[in-house]
């Protein structure tokens, strides 16, 4: 074989393995020093917003909601009430204000430089062990809704899940995992740089799945969605291209920076989605 194609080859392989090694220290350097799970609880729980059906008596099953890197500012709260009237309470999850984040140092989160979706993914787990220990709460009915950097949260926590290893943040015994979560939506996550998705985990539980990819997503790479859904196998993970959705499709003025990548069309469409996955 030719010299220079040797010297070719060699090269891009020693790219390809530190580029999935700089992920995998992106990935330690950059988490949180870890904490028990109950301290962890114990940050959380003075800001989680809950949201509970008036109809409802008993024990009701719960979403935990994870919103994009700018929290609350950029969600659109139509789907809560779609949650609420499907029958479930919702939990806002705030992985920032904990954290003295908020305004534009939020910007630093979107820039993958604070509160990392690795992190989130251990508030997810401290969230989801709070509501198992709430006595009104369905503890085999919780369903884990994110979005963007959300659902880059989300997905870290799967992944932790498949693993059975604690999240970077997490310290000591995790008696529940994410045992009971029941339904995952998760919309336009950032799957590159930085992502356990990068990283190519599979995905095998076997937990009614939705992933709403937008074709047309200038605020994520849905290539590399595609690329990782691309080597799963699992029946219960639906995987669905918006084929002319924009990022943030799915919100609408005055919640989104860009009201112009709103499409009605697209949001009627995911909440159809959304209701029969629940």
């Amino acid at each position: 074989m030719n010299k220079k194609i040797l010297i070719l080859i060699a090269g891009i392989a020693i790219i390809t393995l530190f580029y999935c090694s700089a992920t995998t220290l992106y990935r330690h350097i950059f988490s949180e020093e870890a904490m028990p799970l109950d301290e962890h609880i114990h940050l959380l729980e003075p800001f989680l917003e809950v949201i509970r059906p008036a109809d409802i008596i008993g024990k009701t099953p719960v979403v935990v909601i994870v919103p994009g890197c700018l929290h609350t500012v950029s969600h659109n709260p139509s789907w809560h009430d779609l949650f609420l009237e499907s029958g479930y309470a919702v939990v806002i999850m705030d992985s920032f204000t904990p954290r003295d984040l908020e305004g534009d140092a939020l910007e630093r989160v979107c820039s993958l430089l604070a509160v990392p979706g690795f992190d989130r993914a251990g508030d997810m787990y401290a969230t989801v062990e709070y509501l198992r220990r709430q006595d009104w709460v369905d503890a085999d009915r919780i369903a884990l809704a994110g979005w963007s950097h959300g659902g880059w949260a989300v997905m870290d926590a799967m992944a932790f899940y498949e693993e059975r290893k604690n999240p970077y943040n997490i310290s000591g015994e995790i008696p529940n995992h994410l045992d009971g979560v029941s339904a995952i939506f998760i919309v336009y996550p950032h799957c590159g740089f930085g992502t356990a998705a990068h990283n190519g985990f599979l995905w095998s539980k076997r937990i009614p799945t939705l992933i709403l990819i937008a074709g047309q997503d200038r605020g994520v790479d849905p290539e590399k969605c595609i690329k990782w859904h691309n080597k799963q196998e699992n029946p219960n993970l639906r995987f669905t291209i918006l084929e002319n959705a924009e990022h943030t499709f799915d919100i609408p003025a005055p919640y989104n920076r860009d009201p112009v990548r709103f499409s009605e069309e697209y949001l009627r469409e995911a909440m159809n989605m959304v209701r029969n996955l629940l």
